[in-house]
């Protein structure tokens, strides 16, 4: 094994195992949430230190399988300052089960 196919398998080892650790730490919540009549779950990206990780096609695919019938992607919302007219957007995980 080369060293960039070590480096891409301890990444994917971590994406795994990060994906395992969100999804046992989330079902509570998704749960709570689906009892209070809601058809899904956005976690805002902002301040998170994983959010690298959280947005990586391989870590949505990972989730969606833990998760068994829901849905994840990341969804990129559009603003726009009202005083300054600058444009920026914020990005969130956004999990579904309808």
């Amino acid at each position: 094994m080369n060293f960039k196919e070590e480096l891409q398998k301890g990444r994917k080892i971590k994406i795994a195992e990060h994906a395992l650790d969100f999804a046992e730490n989330i079902q509570p919540t998704l749960k709570e949430s689906a009892q209070n009549g809601f058809t899904g779950y956005q976690i805002p990206f902002e301040g998170r230190d994983d959010t690298h990780i959280l947005k990586d096609p391989e870590f949505l695919k990972n989730i969606e399988l833990l998760l068994d019938g829901c849905k994840a992607e990341v969804q990129r919302v559009g603003h726009q300052n009202i005083i300054t007219g600058n444009k920026y957007y914020k990005s969130k995980l956004v999990i579904t089960w309808s």
